[in-house]
């Protein structure tokens, strides 16, 4: 049996494509994520289906405002001690 390093345990296949997505994903590689997942979930025997362009640009915005806001915070602490 493989470990993906969280513990979990997947079998044969499995362990390959789990490992994939986790190391794609620690790696920040978003289209080598993708596909391990979709590889994942088809060896699962589960659909992923593609989000719609609308919905991806809605998502990406929060992120991106997300990152934004965690960066002035992280700033500001580090001001506040130095």
């Amino acid at each position: 049996m493989g470990s993906n390093g969280s513990g979990k345990k997947f079998e044969g296949a499995l362990s390959v494509k789990g490992n994939a997505v986790v190391e794609a994903l620690e790696w920040k590689r978003v289209e080598a994520y993708m596909t391990g997942l979709r590889a994942f979930a088809d060896e699962c025997g589960l659909t992923v289906k593609k989000l719609d362009e609308k919905l991806e640009r809605t998502l990406l915005h929060s992120y991106r405002k997300f990152c934004a806001s965690s960066i002035g915070l992280f700033f500001r602490v580090w001001i506040q001690n130095v």
